[in-house]
């Protein structure tokens, strides 16, 4: 492996301006304001593609997860709001005429047998594994986005 001495060199002049400009003066260097993107490694061969078919359909899709999350938040904030009305007036159902019936009423806790099962298995001396069911394989589309919709 060759040392790449204009690269060297490069990062030389970034740490002396980093120097001059930060560390003698004691000003704060200014925050990295770009988001960290967590991507996993590629299991196998990675392919760059930049054809604008592609570019247009992650763009959509970017934009669409967007839209998921805004009206996701927009849901939420509506939710809290219908949920905090009736408890305010202590009603569990309301109708609002030509619009919605809602309901906020206490369930019962859900029963899980699973923890049952594994205890009655032990208990007979059988390998719990021996009653799991196993799925087919399967692929997942997992996007990560490099960049902001805004840049």
């Amino acid at each position: 492996l060759e040392a790449d001495q204009e690269f060297i060199g490069a990062i030389t002049e970034m740490e002396g301006d980093f120097w001059k400009d930060y560390v003698l003066t004691g000003t704060a260097p200014p925050e990295d304001d770009e988001p960290l993107i967590d991507i996993p490694e590629v299991e196998g061969e990675l392919t760059l593609i930049d054809v604008d078919e592609w570019r247009s359909a992650a763009e959509e899709l970017r934009e669409a997860q967007g839209l998921r999350k805004a009206a996701a938040e927009l849901e939420d904030t509506a939710k809290d709001t219908l949920k905090g009305l009736m408890e305010t007036i202590g009603v569990d159902a309301v109708e609002i005429p030509d619009l919605a019936r809602l309901y906020y009423r206490y369930s019962e806790g859900r029963v899980s047998w699973k923890k049952t099962a594994e205890a009655a298995a032990e208990d007979a001396g059988k390998p719990i594994d021996a009653y799991k069911v196993e799925g087919k394989p399967y692929r997942t589309f997992k996007p990560y986005f490099l960049t902001t919709e805004s840049e």
